[in-house]
């Protein structure tokens, strides 16, 4: 008997947006539902990234990076590994003006690298 493939698709306002990582599904034991969840998670933060995307304010973006980060945690949790903010990609928030490269190298870890001027994460908003 064959089993059912998965459906790993993500899609945000009718648009595929990508799949999520199949292998990684597998190796997690993930059952249908926790991928639901995790599908859902990742449409939260999208609406999420819109709204950041329609505000300059910046106290409105420092809360709805946030949430992002919240979301971000319910995944950890979701894919069942624990909540660590050092694998949350968080320079990649619209409106982030943190040095993506240094951050990528860095990623991972506790270090982070941040612009005082950036109106997500900076310190002189």
């Amino acid at each position: 008997m064959k089993k059912n493939k998965m459906n790993l698709e993500v899609n945000y306002k009718d648009i595929h947006v990508y799949n999520l990582n199949e292998n990684l599904v597998k190796k997690q034991g993930l059952d249908q539902d926790r991928v639901d969840v995790i599908k859902a998670l990742h449409v939260e933060k999208l609406t999420l990234f819109d709204k950041m995307r329609e505000t300059d304010e910046p106290k409105e973006l420092k809360e709805l990076a946030f949430s992002v980060k919240n979301v971000e945690f319910m995944m950890q949790e979701a894919w069942g590994f624990p909540k660590d903010r050092n694998y949350h990609r968080w320079w990649e928030v619209p409106k982030c003006e943190c040095p993506s490269m240094d951050n990528a190298d860095i990623y991972g870890t506790k270090y982070r690298v941040v612009n005082d001027n950036c109106p997500v994460h900076g310190t002189l908003n």
